[in-house]
């Protein structure tokens, strides 16, 4: 949820407390269609708030998945199956099947690679075998390349979700809002001459402004300050001669 929508939600749920708090001013709306469709919209928005940040946290975790489970494929089953039918598989049918490792291919083009390597592969099953490699090395390359799809299938579902539970929000924000003013003219009607209660039903409802930074004024370059005049240094010449200095004898 986004700053506006969840201060907007705020607002919906601070417009609740203040019709509970003076049921006994403003009781007889606790029945209304606004006061219903407020608490509806309110509900709704927990849910579709709850999924949202469920579907955040599934998508992060499946694209870790979904890189672990592409590096298996490349690491333990395509490459293995590559670097063999280079060498024992030269000139057989589909020979570029059996021999791209994956490497640097994205999901869905490398899970389509690897498909086409377990079919090449399948004829050849004897040979994987008799070279060491397990009995159902072709259906272990298939089932990796399986895991991946099903791994990209559940992160697509899972952006589905979440697009459908922010969609969810943004009606019923509107909805809470709409709600809110069917309640506010019958308040100000019930409320009329009471301004404290007034006061604070307007600022029940109201949406707080986002707050934004300290605005600080521009400073230029600093003022240099004035300097005390200088005293020239004179120097005074003397005219008094110093007798010479007589040599030892």
């Amino acid at each position: 949820m986004r700053q506006q929508q969840q201060r907007t939600l705020d607002a919906l749920r601070r417009t609740q407390d203040f019709l509970d708090a003076h049921a006994d001013s403003v009781g007889s709306l606790k029945e209304s269609e606004g006061r219903k469709q407020l608490d509806d919209a309110v509900m709704s928005l927990a849910a579709h708030t709850d999924q949202q940040g469920a579907m955040d946290l599934a998508m992060a975790g499946q694209v870790s998945q979904q890189n672990a489970l592409a590096l298996d494929l490349r690491a333990k089953h395509m490459t293995p199956i590559a670097t063999f039918s280079r060498a024992k598989l030269r000139g057989v049918p589909d020979f570029a099947a059996l021999t791209k490792s994956g490497t640097g291919l994205q999901p869905k083009p490398l899970i389509r690679a690897a498909r086409a390597m377990a079919t090449a592969a399948l004829p050849h099953a004897d040979a994987f075998t008799r070279a060491g490699f397990p009995a159902d090395t072709v259906a272990q390359l298939g089932a990796a390349a399986t895991a991946l799809e099903d791994a990209m299938t559940q992160r697509a579902n899972a952006k589905v979700n979440r697009v459908l539970a922010t969609k969810g929000i943004h009606v019923e924000l509107a909805q809470g809002r709409e709600a809110v003013a069917m309640l506010s003219a019958v308040v100000s009607k019930m409320l009329h001459g009471d301004t404290t209660l007034l006061a604070g039903w307007r600022v029940a409802k109201r949406i707080t402004a986002k707050l934004g930074a300290v605005r600080v004024p521009a400073v230029g370059p600093a003022p240099v300050p004035p300097t005390a005049p200088v005293t020239p240094v004179v120097t005074l010449a003397t005219d008094a001669v110093q007798p010479p200095v007589k040599a030892a004898a």
